[in-house]
């Protein structure tokens, strides 16, 4: 009877701590529910909050802008000049004078002396105008805020067709927050009365304060145009964020334009800009000149400035991750020979002859060498990368081949391979071993054929036509970017290059351009073409790159660029005035912006 009994106290027992259990875990699971429902809410506004951000650094938005909503009366006015002038003012008496190193160093020193002078507060801030000379659409801003904060900027102009222009400015400090403030605000439009707003966020992102300026700025330095042509394309799709560095013939300066086709920055060279621009330790790296080539930091100081003595530069420049750039140029004396590439020690400054097209290949292209035809650069190269140390990629428009050479920097650089045609290379038994055989992809069929706008010239065929290649070579490259291939016992990269599709090999007829993407193995002796955009015709100069999801196509011979989809329709095309040589996008997230 009492087993019974303690038996059946014991089942009751049991019984609670069941039901305990289930409505504690219930609750638990109740709660768990609500924390994941918090927590993907969070990051649902954390996403919108992103694509806001996002949005606005698009530099689209050209109706219902800031200015128009902002109470003038309290914008405090910034004054160049006059008897009210409240931003410091540093003359350039030249474009030399910018890139003297010591110059800008002297120019540096000022501005920590008024620095240490003065109590500068996030409402009392010290604005300079330009004070390097680097970019005369910028201002320098210095201040100490309460508390530690990042500051984000708008850029608002009374102009139709002129958008705002956002961005969140970088500090270099741990979260991209501090008490410190010294900036370069890029984005002002020359010409124009510019409303500048600042606005203050604390480490938990609430907005601290806001505080607006306006300031006349002068009109453009370089003479570019303010504001480019554009046309809508048939593409729907989004412009990829970021602004469109361009470099021109006939204008002395790198220039930066938003997505709306606005100048945002011109960065004064003398007379030649170059074809591409870097950042390298921590600084932006461009030609400031024929013999000159920049390094220039965030704030618009010039940290050094590396000169081509004997040489001026004809293409572009790559670095080698190693200290070194090599810089495609040509030596100022005498109206002949061919390209050279030169190396540049950064830190040092040394300029040596790293190679010597003409040295390289005068046993072979004797004749090429002497034909009044190419007699002032029977090379021509345009384009330069860097595979390994002493190792590079060049592009050679004139011969429609890229070369990859080993051994530069020695007394005997040798030619690894070369992708192009054999058929330009027929006369030349040494050379014509070095060309890559063509392939086609493991998924394609083997009796792949060339494509039938691509017809060799005929003047270059046999009498005895070999038998159809795999796919037609590139003619009158430019602007080549490379990519390793990870993994394998073989050495492979992939190159990706725009064939213009002129000059020697071509056809003449072709009313296509092309962008070009190669699978290099250099082990197995074999090139495949992996894929092959067609683009509007190109005769000249030029480039396309990928940026985002999209690409960027700058067409020399029509001086113009577009913004692309990724299946090549073009989202939107800008217009320029003067002679194009090439067009890079870049958003410049750790660098100005954060």
């Amino acid at each position: 009877m009492r087993k019974d009994k303690a038996e059946g106290e014991d089942r009751k027992s049991m019984k609670k701590k069941l039901i305990t259990i289930m409505v504690t875990s219930l609750v638990m699971i109740a709660l768990l529910g609500t924390l994941l429902w918090r927590m993907n809410k969070m990051a649902s506004q954390l996403t919108a909050d992103e694509k806001e951000i996002l949005a606005q650094e698009l530099d689209l938005k050209t109706e219902d802008k800031e200015v128009d909503s902002l109470d003038k009366g309290a914008v405090l006015p910034l004054y160049l000049s006059g008897d009210l002038k409240n931003v410091v003012t540093m003359d350039k008496k030249s474009v030399q004078e910018i890139y003297n190193p010591s110059k800008s160093a002297i120019v540096e020193e000022m501005l920590t002396d008024i620095k240490k002078k003065g109590e500068f507060t996030q409402e009392n801030p010290l604005w300079a105008y330009n004070p390097y000379g680097t970019n005369p659409d910028s201002l320098y801003l210095y201040f100490h805020s309460q508390g530690k904060c990042y500051c984000r900027y708008t850029i608002s102009v009374d102009k139709k067709g002129v958008p705002d222009f956002t961005r969140t400015l970088s500090n270099g400090a741990s979260g991209n927050v501090t008490e410190e403030h010294e900036y370069q605000l890029a984005g002002l439009v020359p010409g124009e009365t510019n409303y500048i707003i600042l606005r203050l966020y604390n480490k938990k992102d609430e907005l601290a304060e806001t505080l607006s300026y306006r300031v006349k700025m002068p009109k453009s330095k370089s003479g570019a145009g303010t504001m480019l042509d554009l046309k809508a394309g048939s593409s729907k799709e989004q412009l990829s964020n970021g602004m469109y560095t361009v470099f021109q013939k006939d204008v002395p300066a790198v220039l930066l334009y938003d997505n709306s086709g606005v100048l945002r920055a011109e960065f004064p060279t003398e007379g030649y800009s170059g074809r591409n621009m870097e950042i390298i330790y921590d600084n932006i790296v461009y030609a400031c000149g024929p013999d000159k080539i920049a390094m220039v930091n965030s704030l618009g100081q010039v940290m050094d400035t590396l000169r081509l003595t004997g040489y001026r530069q004809t293409g572009d420049f790559a670095y080698d991750g190693g200290g070194n750039l090599y810089v495609i140029a040509r030596q100022n004396r005498g109206s002949t020979g061919s390209s050279k590439v030169l190396k540049l020690e950064v830190k040092s400054g040394e300029c040596d002859l790293a190679l010597d097209m003409d040295t390289l290949l005068s046993q072979v292209l004797e004749k090429e060498a002497h034909s009044k035809k190419a007699r002032k650069s029977w090379v021509e190269l345009n384009s330069i990368q860097v595979t390994a140390p002493n190792q590079i990629l060049v592009s050679s428009k004139s011969l429609s081949s890229v070369f990859q050479i080993s051994n530069v920097n020695t007394l005997l650089p040798k030619i690894d391979c070369i992708i192009g045609d054999k058929r330009l290379w027929k006369d030349y038994k040494k050379l014509r071993k070095k060309v890559l055989d063509k392939a086609v992809p493991e998924s394609e069929e083997e009796e792949a054929t060339p494509e039938p706008t691509d017809q060799v010239d005929s003047v270059l065929e046999d009498e005895n036509p070999p038998a159809p290649e795999a796919y037609v070579s590139q003619y009158g490259q430019n602007a080549l970017s490379y990519k390793k291939v990870s993994g394998g016992e073989t050495v492979q990269y992939r190159l990706y290059l725009l064939n213009n599709n002129v000059g020697k090999g071509s056809s003449g007829h072709s009313n296509k351009s092309y962008y070009d993407q190669f699978l290099v193995d250099v082990t197995g002796k074999t090139c495949t073409l992996e894929d092959r955009m067609p683009l509007e015709k190109n005769s000249t100069e030029g480039n396309i790159t990928a940026t985002g999801d999209n690409f960027l196509y700058a067409r020399g011979g029509r001086n113009s660029f577009q913004e692309m989809d990724s299946k090549g329709q073009t989202i939107r095309r800008y217009q320029i005035q003067q002679s194009l040589y090439r067009v890079y996008k870049n958003d410049w997230k750790g660098f100005w912006y954060y």
